[in-house]
């Protein structure tokens, strides 16, 4: 195992290889990750890059793809430090380091290596939470359209194949909740009972709702709390394998890797529009360990796990599977704010015992 130099903490953090800073940064939030957001009265906490405003020289608009994933539409652009990321309320400029709720550059900790303990000081980052919204999009020329009783059509993507475990497996798809069983209508996303999942063209009928993740309804603070997994599958209703995007996805990526390269797998457009390219790339920025969403004027969601990222996502692409470079899944995409931060429910979390009434597993 990697053992840092004696030097001061922050060298000693610094001198680690990335992976082992991540995995470490990781294992700490999630140690101490309640504790965290209430001293510094934060909505997230997380591992992952922290983003800074470019000097004049680099906001000259960036040539390459790589250099235009890694800014956001905020004009902040992702460095390549890992540290603690905390997103909080409203960000206040100028808070003083003795107000109790000031996020500190560094926290300092004892981490073992090898058997020697050793002080390491941690980055932090705070980033202000924007507003987003959900990305499933009605009256849109691509992807799959749900229809329920009473309901508007919506539309979004599939995941992946799945199948339950045990006896009589039954082949399903998995998506979002919000896309295959949440009101259209309602201001408080109450879920329906019925859906029918058709093709991209409205033409024919390939699967219906099956189950869905529970989501716990609370109040707090005069707001509506949703708490748990934005997730539902659907039978399916065709004898043929669907035609997925790319190669079929078989595995799931190990829980909180650190992940070097990520693409998001959306639905092709089939509107008067040129398609856009897919897989989109993205650019990987945190796994946030907790953090509370605000999905509509009164309504909060709060997600455990989810992945950070920055890509070109665009309505309609919910319910899209987000792969690394070995195709391996690593979450599916739900979420985006308005200042370019995308969310995925973490794959681990998906797959996890518990969701769904029966168990389910990648078909492969």
């Amino acid at each position: 195992m990697a053992r840092p130099s004696k030097r001061s903490p922050i060298e000693a953090w610094r001198s680690l290889p990335a992976e082992v800073r991540f995995a470490r940064a990781t294992a700490y939030v999630r140690r101490n990750g309640e504790k965290l957001r209430a001293k510094y009265d934060a909505v997230g906490v997380g591992v992952g890059f922290p983003t800074v405003r470019p000097t004049a020289k680099a906001r000259a608009k960036p040539r390459s793809t790589r250099a235009r994933l890694k800014r956001t539409k905020a004009g902040e652009i992702r460095t390549n430090e890992i540290c603690i990321r905390f997103l909080v309320a409203k960000k206040l400029e100028g808070m003083r380091p003795d107000d109790p709720k000031f996020v500190p550059e560094y926290i300092e900790t004892v981490m073992s290596f090898d058997g020697v303990r050793t002080r390491v000081a941690i980055p932090t980052d705070v980033q202000g939470r924007a507003p987003g919204r959900m990305q499933a999009r009605r009256d849109l020329q691509k992807g799959i359209g749900v229809r329920s009783p009473g309901q508007e059509s919506v539309r979004g993507s599939i995941c992946c194949e799945v199948v339950t475990k045990g006896a009589s497996p039954k082949r399903l798809v998995l998506s979002c909740h919000h896309v295959l069983a949440m009101s259209s209508n309602s201001p408080t996303f109450e879920p329906v009972k019925q859906a029918t999942v058709t093709d991209r063209r409205a033409s024919d009928v390939i699967a219906s709702l099956y189950d869905t993740a529970e989501i716990k309804r609370n109040e707090v603070d005069g707001r509506l709390e949703l708490r748990g997994l934005d997730a539902a599958v659907a039978e399916l209703s065709t004898p043929d394998r669907l035609a997925m995007w790319g190669m079929p996805i078989t595995r799931l990526a190990k829980p909180f890797e650190f992940p070097k390269s990520l693409r998001v797998l959306t639905p092709i457009d089939l509107g008067p529009k040129q398609p856009r390219t897919s897989p989109l790339l993205a650019q990987f920025v945190e796994i946030q360990q907790y953090v509370v969403l605000h999905i509509s004027k009164n309504v909060d969601l709060v997600v455990e796990d989810a992945i950070v990222y920055v890509a070109d996502t665009e309505g309609g692409d919910s319910g899209s599977a987000v792969v690394n470079a070995a195709n391996e899944l690593v979450g599916m995409h739900f979420y985006k704010t308005t200042d370019g931060f995308c969310y995925a429910m973490s794959a681990w979390r998906l797959f996890a015992p518990g969701v769904f009434a029966k168990p389910i597993a990648l078909v492969g």
